[in-house]
C-alpha cells in the first residue's frame, strides 16, 4: 500500500508524522507521494487499510489512493481488484469537465491527484465522513452545518438531478460509481457533485447495481428531508428501475428529475414516499424482484426501514413486568424507613443535649464578660489614678538605666523624634536626605533585618516551568486558584419556591461536608427570595439574584464565583442523595485522569414518588415502570448518538470548567452541549457501580416533561449539526505562536520546534500565543488588537502582574501557574481567568481544550449572544458590631475613607465604633458631627485589656485601617481581623515589616485599594496574597457639580486673570515631598519655555512648611512668579477641575488617588506616575503615565526613599515636562457621567459590606469544622 501504517492500528489523531507513525512507498519515479512537502498533511480518512489515510497537499488539492479494498459479497457493491485497473479508470476521469464530479488532475500507480471542492455532505456515514474530515482542515469557515434543517422539494429535485448526471457521465466512460451513497457527494446552493471515487470499476455488472443503490439510498433517503413528494415522480423513478439493466438509465432518471410536478404534497411520516415508492415498483414489474443482486438491495433497503421496530418490540417485552418490579421496589423502601426510624430518635435526643450544653456555654460567656467588665473599668482608673501619673519619673529612671536613655524602643525614638524636627525646621533637602540615611545605619548597622521575602525568591532558578512531570496527570488544584478538596454547587431558581427549600437542605444534609452552596435566583416573582433569606447567614451558603438571563447564563454567572476543586450543579426542583458528593468525589479522587464522573439515579413524579410514566427514558430502565435510570458505562458514543444520557448527577474539575468556559446560552440543551465539549478533550467515565445518587423530579415544570413544546427534539437535532461542525474543527491542528519562553514550555510538554512559530507583524488571531509575562507586559496591547487566545506563563518571580489587568481579564487568556503563589496572584488580578498548573503533564492538554472551545465559539456566536449580566450577592441588612481601627485620626484621606465607610455600614444596619489609638484631630470631630461612635484608646493599651473591650463591646469583627495592633488578640477570640492597605507602604522598615508579617498570619482579609498597594504588600512585605482583594476607594458623584461647569470655569480662570485658550496645569494633593511638587515646578519652566501661557495651580494644604518654602525659593529662582498659583486648601475642589484642562500628579507613591479619579471624571488630560491607580487609567486616550524616578514600585524602600523624595532628578523633570506639553495638544472632553459612575465610592463600599459578611461566613466555617 502506498501509505503504510506503522502503528497496531490507526487511531484517531489529528495528524501523522512520516517516519514515526507511517512510510510512504512510492510507486514509481513519477510517484505522486514525492511531491510532498512542508504544507502537505496526512490524515485519517476511510476504515480500510487501503483507504485509510490520504494526503491534503495543499489548500486546494488531495493525493487518494486509487485501490480501494475489496468487499464481501454481502455488501452487494463491489470494488476495483487491481491497482492497473485502478490506475486506468481513474485515467480516464483526468480533465473531464463535468461540473457533477470531483476534478482529478493526475494519477499514478498508487494515487490520484484531486480538487478539494467546498459545499457540505448530504449525510454522514457512522464515522466521520472523509470529505467533511478534509474539508474542516482546510476550510477558514467554522459555520453551522444545514444537514437538519428542511429543504425544498425544488432545490431537491436539481440537487437529484446534478448526481444522476455525474453517474451518467461515468457510464459514458466506461465506468461505475461503485457507492453512490448519500455521503459520498456534497452540496452547495448551486448544484450537487460527487467527491469520492473510492470505488470507482470498469465492472458492466456494477453499473446496473449503481442504479438501483441511487434510487434506493441517495433519492429515496434524501427526499425524506424535504418534507414532500410527489407519487407521478415516485411512479416514474420505479418504472426507470425495471430497466436498470440497459444503458442510459442514469440520463432517464436525470430525465425524472429534471421535470415538473404538479401534485407535490406533505410528508407527516418521511417513511411515506418509500412505501409509495414500492408500492408502484410491484405493480410495474415483479419480475425485477428476482434479480440477484437487486433482490439484495431491495433486502437491505427493507432491513433498514423496519428496524426501527425492533426497539418498540423490546420496551414492550419490559413493560409486561413492570408493576411487580415497582411492587418489590415499595415494599424495600417501607422496611427501609422502619430501618432509618431508630437512629432519627437518636439523633433527636444528640440534638436535645448539644442544645443543653449551648446553654451551659452561654451562661459562662456571661460571667466571662462581666469579669472583663469589671477588669477593664479597674485598669483604667488606675491609668488615670494621680499616684500613677507621680511615679512616671521613676519609669523614664528605670528605662536609662537599662537602654542608656529614656526612650523604651531605643534607636528607634531617636529617629522618630529627628523625623519630626526633619518636617518642622527648613533645614536643606539634600541635608534631611543625608541626615536620614546616617540615623538609619546606626539603627540597623548590620542590615541584619534586609527585606526579604517569605520565601526568598532571588535564590530560586529563573525557569521553574520547563520542568514536567510526564507521570503527573493530574492538576495542582492550589497551582490552579481553587482550594483542594473544595466541591462547589451551583443552584439555579427561577420561580419555584414551593420546592427549593427540599433541593437545598438535600445539598447541607451531604455526607461529604466540604462545599460550598452558591444559588443564583435568576429573577424569580414568586416569592423565592423569602425562602432564601432562610440560608444567607448560613456558613456554606451565597445567595446571588439577576433579572431574568435564562439557565445557561444562570450557571456561568454561579460558576464564575466558584472557588471549589471540584464543580457540579442541582435544580431546585431536584434532590441530592447524601452520599452523592462523597461518591462522586471518591472517584475523581481515585481516578486522576478523569475529567467528569456521573452515576445512576431515580426518576420521581411531582409529588416525589418514582416515576411511574413508562416511556420517560425506557430504554434506561431495567423494567419500564421502575423509576431506576440506569447509564451507559462509557461516552464513545455521546457526541455521535442523539441520546443526552450523562444526566444531573455528575461532577467535574474546577480547572477543566475555567478551561471550558460558559454555558452556551443558544442551543437550549446546554449541558448535552457541555458535556460534549468536554467528552473532545478529557475522559468521562460511570461511577463504576449501581449507587443511584440522585432524585430527578419530572413534572409540568421541567423541560422534560415539556418537551413538544419547547422543541427540545429539535434541538437536540440542531446540537448534533453543531456538534459535527464543531467535532470538525477540534480536529485541526492547533497553530503555535512562541517567545522564547514559551517555546521552552511546549518543547518541554511535546511539541517539536518547527511547529512552533514565532512572532511577527501580526499576530494570528487563530493561533494559541504561549508566551512569558514579561512579553505579554511588553506586548499587551498587539495581543488584545490580534483577539487570539493566549497562554502567560507566570511563576513567583514575575512580580509585574499588575501590568496583565486587562489582559488577564479579556476573556481569552489563560494562566499557566508554576507555583501556588502565581497562581494566588493570578485570581488577585482575575477571579475568572483560567489558571492551569504549569508543570503537569496535561497542562497542553488544557490548553488545546481552552484554545478550540474559545476559537469555535467565538466564530459561531456573537457578543451580544455571549454577553451577560453579573449577578448580584443577597445582603440582608445586619446588627453586627464592626470596629473601624486606626492609630491616629487627625485629618487625611484615609480618615475620609474610614468616616464614609463607617456612615455605609450603619446605612446597612451595622453598628460601627471608630477605635483611635493615636491623636484625635479635625477627622475625629467631624465623625462625632455625623453622628459616629468614636472611641479613644490607650496608646499603651494592654492585650489583656484590649480583649475585654472587645468582649464587653460584643464586637464581630475588626477592620484596621493603618493599624495592625490587636491582630493576635482577636484571632483568640475568634472575631475576624480585615485590615485595609490604603497605600504602598514604601516606608516601613525592617522592625516593622517584621511586625505586619507577625500579624499577617491573624489576619483573615486584606482589602488593598488598589493593585499597586496589594502588589507592593505582596512582593516587598511578603504578605500572604491569597488573602487580598482589591477594592478601590473611588469618588463621590455628586461631588462634580456638573451643572455649574461653565460657570466656575469661567469665573475663576478671570479671577486667575487667564485666558480661555491658555492651558491650565492643576496639581491637587497636600504640599509635602512626597507628592512631588518641587519637581514638577522644575519641569514646569521647561512647559513655559514652549508655551509661554501656561499656567500651574497647586491645590492642597501645606504639611511641610519647609518644603513649601523650597518650592517658592525655586519659583522666584526660575522667574515663575506670573505662572503659579499657589490655592491653598479649598473645600470647593470641584471648581478647579472645571477651570483647568491639564491634571498632573507626579507623586512617589500613592494608594488610590482620590484626586486623580476626581479629575479623570472631569474630563482632564493627566499626567501622572506609574504609581497607585495609574494602570486604571493608561490606556485612556488622554491620560500619559511615566515612569518614577526609581522605577517600579517595588524598588522603592526605607532605605533609599530619602534620596528620591529629596534629592534631585533631572532626567524624571524632562520626562514629565514632555508629557505635560504632549497633553496640552489634547482638548478638554468635559465633565465624564461614566467614568463617574464606574468609579463611585458606593461601589467600593458595598464591597465591603459583602466582603465582611464573607469572611464572618469562613470564620463560621473554620468554627464548624472545630
Amino acid at each position: 500500500m502506498p501509505i503504510k501504517n506503522l502503528l497496531d492500528r490507526v487511531p484517531s489523531k489529528a495528524e501523522y508524522s512520516i517516519g514515526k507513525d507511517v512510510e510512504l512507498n512510492h510507486c514509481s519515479e513519477s510517484c505522486l507521494l514525492k511531491d510532498i512537502d512542508h504544507r502537505s498533511r496526512i490524515v485519517k480518512t476511510g476504515q480500510s487499510d487501503a483507504t485509510a489515510l490520504t494526503v491534503i497537499r495543499d489548500s486546494h488539492h488531495l493525493l487518494v489512493p486509487i485501490a480501494g479494498a475489496q468487499r464481501s459479497p454481502a455488501h452487494v457493491l463491489g470494488a476495483q481488484s487491481s491497482v492497473e485497473g485502478a490506475r486506468r479508470n481513474w485515467e480516464k476521469l483526468i480533465g473531464h469537465g463535468h461540473s457533477a464530479l470531483m476534478p482529478v488532475s493526475r494519477v499514478c500507480d498508487c494515487m490520484a491527484e484531486v480538487q478539494i471542492l467546498e459545499g457540505e455532505e448530504f449525510e454522514d456515514a457512522a464515522t466521520t465522513p472523509a470529505w467533511k474530515r478534509v474539508r474542516g482542515i482546510v476550510s477558514s469557515v467554522y459555520g453551522t452545518g444545514s444537514q437538519n434543517q428542511p429543504v425544498a422539494f425544488d432545490q431537491w429535485c436539481r440537487w437529484m438531478s446534478e448526481l444522476a448526471s455525474g453517474l451518467d457521465e461515468l457510464e459514458r466512460r466506461g465506468l461505475a460509481h461503485g457507492d453512490p451513497y448519500p455521503f459520498n457527494a456534497i452540496r452547495t446552493g448551486s448544484g450537487a457533485s460527487w467527491v469520492d471515487f473510492g470505488h470507482l470499476t470498469d465492472d458492466p455488472s456494477q453499473r446496473p447495481k449503481d442504479v438501483w443503490a441511487f434510487v434506493l439510498f441517495t433519492v429515496l433517503h434524501t427526499l425524506g428531508k424535504t418534507g414532500a413528494y410527489s407519487p407521478a415522480l415516485l411512479k416514474r423513478l420505479a418504472q426507470v428501475l425495471t430497466v436498470a439493466e440497459q444503458p442510459g438509465a442514469f440520463n432517464a432518471i436525470r430525465q425524472v428529475l429534471s421535470d415538473t410536478y404538479s401534485d407535490v404534497e406533505p410528508s407527516v411520516d418521511s417513511r411515506t414516499p418509500s412505501l409509495v415508492f414500492a408500492e408502484a415498483f410491484i405493480e410495474q414489474s415483479r419480475g425485477a424482484c428476482l434479480i440477484p443482486d437487486a433482490s439484495k438491495l431491495l433486502l437491505k433497503s427493507s432491513v433498514q426501514y423496519f428496524s426501527d421496530f425492533l426497539h418498540h418490540i423490546h420496551r414492550g417485552n419490559q413493560y409486561f413486568n413492570g408493576f411487580n418490579f415497582e411492587k418489590q421496589r415499595h415494599h424495600f423502601l417501607e422496611q427501609e424507613m422502619l430501618r432509618l426510624t431508630v437512629p432519627l430518635t437518636e439523633h433527636q435526643n444528640q440534638i436535645a443535649s448539644l442544645n443543653q450544653a449551648v446553654a451551659e456555654r452561654d451562661r459562662q460567656l456571661a460571667h466571662f464578660r462581666d469579669e472583663a467588665h469589671s477588669l477593664f473599668s479597674r485598669l483604667n482608673q488606675l491609668l488615670d489614678s494621680r499616684s500613677w501619673q507621680l511615679t512616671r519619673p521613676l519609669r523614664v529612671a528605670a528605662r536609662i538605666v537599662k537602654h542608656g536613655h529614656p526612650f523604651a524602643d531605643g534607636n528607634r525614638a531617636i529617629y522618630d523624634i529627628a523625623a519630626r524636627i526633619g518636617r518642622k525646621l527648613p533645614f536643606p533637602l539634600a541635608l534631611k536626605a543625608r541626615v536620614r540615611r546616617a540615623l538609619l545605619e546606626k539603627i540597623y548597622p548590620n542590615d541584619a533585618l534586609v527585606l526579604e521575602r517569605k520565601d526568598a525568591i532571588d535564590q530560586l532558578p529563573s525557569k521553574v516551568c520547563e520542568h514536567v512531570d510526564d507521570s503527573r496527570t493530574f492538576m495542582r488544584p492550589e497551582c490552579c486558584g481553587l482550594i483542594e478538596g473544595l466541591i462547589t454547587v451551583v443552584l439555579p431558581v427561577y420561580n419555584q419556591a414551593n420546592l427549593i427549600e427540599e433541593s437545598i437542605e438535600s445539598v447541607l444534609n451531604q455526607t461529604y461536608q466540604s462545599f460550598e452552596l452558591i444559588i443564583i435566583n435568576d429573577g424569580s416573582s414568586d416569592g423565592v427570595e423569602a425562602v432564601l433569606e432562610r440560608y444567607i447567614a448560613h456558613p456554606k451558603v451565597r445567595c446571588f439574584t439577576q433579572a431574568n438571563q435564562r439557565l445557561p447564563k444562570a450557571l456561568s454567572n454561579g460558576f464564575s464565583f466558584a472557588r471549589g476543586e471540584f464543580w457540579t450543579w442541582t435544580s431546585a426542583d431536584n434532590i441530592m442523595e447524601p452520599r452523592m458528593l462523597e461518591m462522586l468525589v471518591g472517584k475523581l479522587r481515585a481516578e486522576p485522569d478523569l475529567g467528569l464522573t456521573f452515576a445512576d439515579y431515580y426518576a420521581i413524579d411531582d409529588r416525589g414518588n418514582l416515576l411511574q410514566d413508562p416511556t420517560w427514558r425506557a430504554h434506561n430502565r431495567p423494567n419500564p415502570s421502575s423509576g431506576e435510570i440506569r447509564l451507559p458505562r462509557t461516552t464513545e458514543m455521546l457526541n455521535i448518538v442523539q441520546d443526552n444520557f450523562i444526566g444531573p448527577c455528575f461532577m467535574y474539575r474546577g480547572w477543566i470548567g475555567r478551561c471550558i468556559g460558559d454555558y452556551d446560552p443558544q442551543l437550549g440543551v446546554e449541558d448535552y452541549d457541555y458535556w460534549m465539549r468536554i467528552n473532545a478533550f478529557f475522559p468521562i467515565r460511570h461511577l463504576g457501580d449501581d449507587n443511584l445518587l440522585y432524585r430527578y423530579r419530572v413534572h409540568d415544570n421541567t423541560l422534560s416533561a415539556k418537551a413538544h413544546e419547547h422543541k427540545i427534539l429539535e434541538k437536540a437535532q440542531r446540537l448534533m449539526a453543531y456538534e459535527k461542525e464543531r467535532a470538525a474543527f477540534y480536529e485541526k491542528p492547533l497553530a503555535y505562536v512562541a517567545d522564547s519562553g514559551g517555546r521552552s514550555w511546549l518543547q518541554a510538554h511535546g511539541i517539536f520546534d518547527a511547529a512552533i512559530n514565532s512572532f511577527e507583524s501580526d499576530v494570528d488571531p487563530t493561533a494559541l500565543s504561549v508566551i512569558s509575562s514579561e512579553y505579554a507586559e511588553q506586548n499587551i496591547s498587539e495581543l488584545l488588537r490580534s483577539g487570539c487566545p493566549v497562554a502567560i506563563i507566570i511563576n513567583r518571580l514575575n512580580t509585574r502582574y499588575h501590568k496583565l489587568v486587562r489582559l488577564l481579564n479579556g476573556g481569552r487568556c489563560v494562566a499557566l501557574a508554576c507555583d501556588k503563589e502565581s497562581a494566588d496572584r493570578i485570581k488577585l488580578v482575575s477571579s475568572t481567568c483560567a489558571v492551569v498548573d504549569a508543570n503537569s503533564a496535561v497542562a497542553l492538554n488544557a490548553l488545546q481544550a481552552f484554545a478550540k472551545n474559545l476559537l469555535f465559539i467565538r466564530a459561531t456566536r456573537t457578543e451580544e449572544e455571549l454577553k451577560r449580566e453579573k449577578s448580584r450577592l443577597i445582603f440582608v441588612k445586619s446588627s453586627r458590631h464592626v470596629v473601624l481601627q486606626v492609630d491616629s485620626f487627625t485629618q487625611g484621606g484615609m480618615e475620609n475613607v474610614v468616616i464614609d465607610l463607617a456612615l455605609s455600614l450603619e446605612n446597612n444596619g451595622y453598628r460601627v465604633t471608630i477605635a483611635n489609638y493615636g491623636k484625635s484631630g479635625d477627622a475625629a470631630e467631624k465623625a462625632k458631627k455625623g453622628g459616629l461612635k468614636v472611641a479613644s484608646m490607650s496608646d499603651n493599651l494592654s492585650e489583656e485589656a484590649y480583649r475585654s473591650w472587645l468582649i464587653e463591646e460584643r464586637v464581630d469583627l475588626v477592620n484596621a485601617h493603618y493599624s495592625i495592633r490587636g491582630a493576635d488578640v482577636c484571632f483568640s477570640v475568634g472575631i475576624p481581623f480585615i485590615q485595609t492597605i490604603h497605600k504602598s507602604y514604601v516606608w516601613l522598615d525592617p522592625v516593622q515589616i517584621e511586625k505586619y508579617r507577625t500579624a499577617d498570619q491573624y489576619t483573615d482579609q486584606y482589602i488593598c485599594v488598589s493593585m499597586t498597594a496589594a502588589r507592593y504588600a505582596d512582593v516587598v512585605l511578603g504578605l500572604d496574597v491569597s488573602k487580598m482583594q482589591v477594592v478601590p476607594n473611588g469618588i463621590d458623584p455628586d461631588a462634580i457639580d456638573a451643572a455649574n461647569f461653565e460657570v466656575n470655569r469661567t469665573s475663576l480662570r478671570s479671577a486667575w486673570g487667564v485666558e480661555d485658550t491658555a492651558p491650565v496645569y492643576l496639581n491637587v494633593a497636600s504640599i509635602m515631598a512626597t507628592k512631588a511638587q518641587l519637581p514638577l515646578v522644575k519641569a514646569f519652566a521647561k512647559v513655559v519655555e514652549k508655551i509661554p501661557k501656561a499656567r500651574l495651580v497647586l491645590l492642597g494644604a501645606v504639611m511641610e512648611a519647609p518644603y513649601q518654602a523650597a518650592i517658592e525659593r525655586v519659583v522666584r529662582e526660575l522667574g515663575l512668579q506670573e505662572h503659579l498659583i499657589f490655592a491653598g486648601y479649598d473645600r470647593q475642589v470641584s471648581r478647579y477641575y472645571h477651570a483647568s484642562d491639564v491634571f498632573v500628579l507626579p507623586s512617589y507613591w500613592e494608594g488610590w488617588s482620590l484626586s486623580l479619579g476626581e479629575a479623570m471624571a472631569n474630563g482632564l488630560s493627566c499626567v501622572i506616575t506609574d504609581v497607585g491607580s495609574a494602570y486604571e487609567f493608561e490606556t485612556f486616550d488622554n491620560v500619559v503615565v511615566i515612569e518614577p524616578p526609581f522605577g517600579d514600585i517595588t524598588q522603592l524602600n526605607y532605605k533609599n526613599l530619602g534620596d528620591f523624595v529629596y534629592g534631585e532628578d533631572a532626567v524624571f523633570e524632562n520626562r514629565l515636562a514632555e508629557a505635560m506639553v504632549k497633553v496640552s495638544r489634547t482638548r478638554k472632553s468635559g465633565v465624564s457621567f461614566s467614568i463617574a459612575e464606574q468609579i463611585d465610592r458606593g461601589r467600593a463600599y458595598a464591597s465591603y459590606v459583602d466582603m465582611f459578611a464573607e469572611v464572618e461566613k469562613k470564620r463560621n466555617v473554620c468554627k464548624t469544622k472545630i
